[in-house]
């Protein structure tokens, strides 16, 4: 799937794999991790770490989802969900 993913970002006729894949290999991996997969419905982020990723561009634009987030409520609604 890693390859998959980064040979249509790194292929140019001119010079093919010119060393091109390690600047692309972290979006690679991001977009991986936080696609949902079909089996469970949850993204691997999830299953790892119990919560979902924040984007980047979420945090530098102020999201809803970032700009009303509370470090004491989601502490104690994960403590309900591991519960």
């Amino acid at each position: 799937m890693v390859l998959q993913g980064l040979k249509p970002r790194i292929f140019n006729q001119l010079n093919k794999f010119s060393g091109r894949w390690t600047e692309e290999l972290p979006s690679i991996l991001w977009s991986l991790r936080t696609t949902p997969s079909h089996s469970t419905g949850f993204t691997p982020f999830f299953l790892a770490y119990g919560s979902e990723a924040v984007l980047p561009t979420d945090i530098e634009y102020g999201a809803p989802r970032v700009t009303n987030y509370d470090e004491g409520r989601a502490k104690d609604a994960q403590q309900d969900t591991v519960d």
